[in-house]
């Protein structure tokens, strides 16, 4: 029923989560942490249904396994993450250079968001209350400040694969 699972379009393949398979056809990515994108090897059509199948199936998943409120934060978050996408997709098209507020903004939305979900998960998990949510919540966001900034930097400079994302491709763009 699946392709075959050491296929990047498999849904539970490890090396390709499902939210990178949409961002790099967004930013027309061909390689993905130096290894080439699933939409480049497969096409554009069967990535998208196999990211799009794997979240519906995660999606249910959670609702069984993990319960409604649970459900509710990862909506809520993936909501964050596409706003986040959004933006960064925005300054790409109109070729606009973000601001250092605006890009940390879009990095809290995107980045922050996965983070945020664990956390907000782990707290779920614990019994804790919302105010003592707010300190852990907070360092999810700032984990995820420092994955992406450490992660765009590295590749400006090279030092990883020649993954190109449009944040990168902007503040190239704007140094011209």
């Amino acid at each position: 029923m699946y392709p075959p699972s050491h296929s990047p379009l498999h849904p539970h393949y490890p090396n390709n989560a499902k939210e990178t398979r949409l961002d790099d056809i967004e930013d027309s990515s061909p390689l993905r942490r130096g290894h080439p994108s699933a939409h480049t090897k497969f096409g554009t059509g069967p990535t998208v249904n196999a990211a799009t199948y794997t979240l519906m199936t995660l999606t249910a998943s959670i609702q069984k396994h993990l319960g409604a409120e649970a459900l509710d934060i990862f909506l809520e978050e993936m909501q964050h993450l596409g706003k986040g996408q959004a933006l960064d997709l925005h300054w790409t098209c109109v070729r606009e250079c973000p601001t250092v507020e605006e890009y940390v903004g879009m990095v809290d939305l995107k980045t922050g968001s996965l983070f945020r979900l664990v956390v907000r998960w782990m707290v779920l998990g614990a019994g804790r209350e919302v105010d003592e949510e707010v300190t852990v919540v907070g360092l999810g966001t700032l984990l995820g400040r420092y994955y992406q900034v450490r992660d765009d930097l590295l590749n400006l400079t090279g030092e990883v694969s020649s993954f190109f994302s449009c944040r990168v491709w902007v503040l190239l763009w704007c140094e011209r």
